[in-house]
This record gives C-alpha cells, sequence and structure tokens, in this order.
C-alpha cells in the first residue's frame, strides 16, 4: 500500500538510511529538551540555552532546506502526482502557497548562487528570515553587476545578518541596491523624501485635560526613537526586588516624559518663546479649609512654632474665582518649576543597559511626589 503524501511504500522508514536514524535521534532529542525542567535553571543558563536552540534551529533550518532542494531538484514531489514542489509542500508540510514558494526558490539560490549564506546558515550564525532577506536583496540586484561584485555584495550582507535581525538587513540591503543600481537608487532617494514629508506627530487634548499622541516617523528617526526608548522603558524592580507593577506601555510613556523633562532642562533649549506651566485647580472652599488646617498641624508638629508658609506646603493656594467669588468654587493659579539643569549622571544611552551602581529615574511626575521626578513638576521654559 502506497503512503498517500509520498507515493511510495511505507516500508522505506525501513531501510534504515542515516537521514532516517538522524531524524530519529532529533525527535528523540527534542522530545528531552522538552521534557527537560528548565526552572531549575539559573537565569544566566537559562538566556545561553535560548541562543543555543537559536542556533539549533537555524542549523535544521539548513537541513529542512536541503531536502526541498533535493525534492525539487530530482522532481520527486512531481512523481508522487503533486504539479509542483511547492504544491507538494502546501499539501503535504501544510505551507501557505507564499510560504512553500518562497521555500523552493530560497532552496534552489542557496545551492546555486550563495555559498558563503549556505554557509552560515548551516552554521546557525544567520536564521531562515535573514536568509530570505539577503537573498531576495542579492536577487534584486541588476544583471549588469559582475559576479566579484556580487560575492562581496553577499559577505557584507552575511556579516551583518550574523549581528542584526532581518528587518535591519532589510535596511542594508536596500542601500546597497542604492548603491549598485543608480536607477534604483534614485527611486529609493525619492521614497525617502517622500517618507520625510509624510513625518506627522500630533497632540489632541481630550476634555479632562489629558493628551492623546499620534505619529509616524522614518525608520532612521524610528530606529533613533526606539533606541532611546529601550534603554529607558525597561522593568525596574521595586527596592526589595518585588517586579514593576507598570504594564510596557506605561513604562514606555514613562521613559517619553522622561526624555522630554531632560530636553527641556538642556542648554539648547531655547529661552524664549515659552512660558513655564501654569496648573489651574479647581476645589471647594471646605477643602482648602482642610488642607491649611493640616498644613499648619503638620508644620507645627516638625518645626515647633515657626509660622508656617502656605505657598511652601499647599498643593493649592487659595484665592477666589474671579467671576463667581468666593461664595463659589475658587480656583487657584500656580506656576510650576522647571527640573533640574542636568539628566541624573550615570545614564547610558545604551540599549538593554543601566549601571548596576545606579537607580534609573523615574519620569517626571505632574504630582511632584515621588523618588526621581523633577521636583515638584517639569516646566516648559
Amino acid at each position: 500500500m502506497e503512503d498517500d503524501r509520498t507515493g511510495t511504500g511505507s516500508a522505506v522508514t525501513q531501510l534504515g538510511h542515516p537521514a532516517v536514524s538522524a531524524l530519529s535521534v532529533v525527535d528523540a532529542g527534542v522530545e528531552a529538551l522538552a521534557a527537560a525542567n528548565v526552572w531549575s535553571m539559573s537565569d544566566r543558563e537559562l538566556l545561553a540555552v535560548r541562543v543555543d536552540a537559536e542556533a539549533t534551529r537555524g542549523r535544521l533550518d539548513a537541513v529542512v532546506l536541503g531536502l526541498t532542494r533535493e525534492i525539487d531538484g530530482r522532481g520527486a514531489a512531481v512523481r508522487a502526482g503533486a504539479s509542483s514542489t511547492a504544491a507538494w509542500l502546501r499539501g503535504c508540510c501544510r505551507q501557505r502557497p507564499a510560504i512553500a514558494h518562497a521555500e523552493v526558490r530560497l532552496a534552489g539560490e542557496l545551492d546555486r548562487d550563495l555559498p558563503a549564506l549556505a554557509a552560515a546558515l548551516a552554521a546557525g550564525q544567520v536564521s531562515h528570515e535573514s536568509a530570505r532577506v539577503v537573498a531576495g536583496t542579492l536577487a534584486s540586484l541588476p544583471v549588469g553587476v559582475d559576479a566579484a561584485t556580487r560575492a562581496r555584495g553577499e559577505a557584507f550582507l552575511v556579516d551583518q545578518a550574523r549581528r542584526y535581525d532581518a528587518a535591519a538587513v532589510a535596511t542594508l540591503g536596500r542601500h546597497l541596491l542604492e548603491r549598485l543600481d543608480p536607477a534604483r537608487g534614485a527611486d529609493l532617494e525619492r521614497e525617502e523624501a517622500r517618507r520625510a514629508q509624510a513625518e506627522a506627530f500630533t497632540v489632541t487634548h481630550d476634555v479632562y485635560g489629558g493628551r492623546r499622541v499620534t505619529g509616524r516617523f522614518t525608520p532612521e528617526n524610528g530606529a533613533t526613537l526606539d533606541a532611546a526608548l529601550e534603554v529607558l522603558a525597561g522593568p525596574r524592580p521595586g527596592p526589595d526586588g518585588e517586579p514593576d507593577p507598570r504594564s510596557p506601555e506605561k513604562r514606555r510613556a514613562d521613559a517619553l516624559m522622561l526624555l522630554v523633562c531632560w530636553g527641556l532642562t538642556s542648554d539648547q533649549m531655547p529661552e524664549t518663546g515659552g512660558e513655564a506651566v501654569t496648573m489651574t485647580v479647581v476645589t471647594t472652599p471646605g477643602h482648602l479649609q482642610t488642607r491649611t488646617s493640616h498644613s499648619s498641624d503638620h508644620h507645627g508638629d516638625h518645626h515647633g512654632d515657626r509660622p508656617t508658609n502656605r505657598a511652601e506646603h499647599d498643593d493649592v493656594g487659595g484665592v477666589c474665582d474671579p467671576v463667581e467669588g468666593c461664595g463659589r468654587t475658587p480656583r487657584s493659579w500656580r506656576t510650576a518649576p522647571r527640573c533640574p539643569r542636568r539628566p541624573p549622571a550615570g545614564w547610558a544611552a545604551t540599549a538593554g543597559w543601566w549601571p548596576r551602581s545606579s537607580t534609573p529615574p523615574a519620569p517626571c511626575s505632574t504630582s511632584g511626589a515621588g523618588p526621581g521626578s523633577c521636583p515638584p513638576r517639569c516646566a516648559a521654559r
């Protein structure tokens, strides 16, 4: 009886071919790895194993591509009844049409034209996704590019793929095309100019005084923003090692506000054309009286009989509404002081790294409370 997927007898698995035996060993190893109690590993060991597993996956991808290349080269899928190797991959390996065609194409390119990329993939140094990006970039080179230049371009992209992810490699590949194809370079320049003109940043005010922001940046400016936020938006454990309760979205918002606060304290910030932030607080006479009494009692407990400086201790100063009068809801105006002149020492603009000897400062707080905030409010000049 023939196997429905291969068109060959099931006895093929009994031949004991080295490839079949090796695949059985790989399956057994994967089962053992899945059953391993990784929870007992240290953080360092766990991270190292994950990196090694990524390299192993790359090597396995290279083997899979080699199998696909052999199937397509000898026409085995067509003899089994499929219209093409890609169609066989869709039916038997449950791949999407685009993925199946891309696999067949990459397998052939690695075998014929890309020896350096094939070696790096087989060594687990380059991911499957990066390999597709490199192969696609080199396939887009104009016909007039000589073999030596193609080889240099391949070596360059493979080296970058060892260091960066597929998105970064794709960006470097576009610049390579720009250098080697004048016509395509002109198109890329026009596209980059269009993206630069399309940059936008919008701040919308809601009815409660909050802000909603939307925007779009060029790849270069977006990468700059990513690098700045990545180093500041990481989780910060508490003093006793408790996890950071903030969500990733909240951490990014805090990081952005910290960058804004540091920018406001920079010597490069213009001194003219702006004014300090003014906070308008709506409250009631009873609340003002309660706050004033509490401030006086608290001041007396700790500072003797020195008169209370209301502007120093109260969050809200008491002046009557000039329109509604003192008998109704009063309002107060208070100018927020500026942030410190310099960012905290020890900050390093390196993604994912912060000196262990220093504690990352918290973003500027609108309430003026909390460690690391710009006391008590961050204000524009």
